[in-house]
């Protein structure tokens, strides 16, 4: 976890911990308090993560708009000069 996740929670007291001015000091017990206040009983799932909404001006995937790409195996002609 980060250092500045540490300092917040101490300075809210809301983790044990030893202030010695402003430096904190961790004890075996107070690092085993806040493991055990952190642990999480497994839940058999993963988290799934919320997908962002599209941006900008292409269709939303669920609108019946369409995008039309080009025919990639068609030839075209180009007329030559001369």
């Amino acid at each position: 976890m980060p250092e500045s996740w540490l300092r917040r929670r101490a300075g809210r007291r809301q983790i044990p911990c030893t202030f010695l001015g402003k430096h904190l000091r961790f004890s075996a017990a107070d690092l085993a308090a806040i493991i055990a206040a952190a642990a999480q009983a497994p839940t058999g799932r993963r988290a799934t993560r919320r997908h962002r909404r599209p941006t900008g001006d292409l269709p939303h995937p669920d609108s019946h708009a369409s995008i039309t790409t080009p025919d990639t195996n068609r030839t075209e002609t180009t007329p030559w000069p001369g």
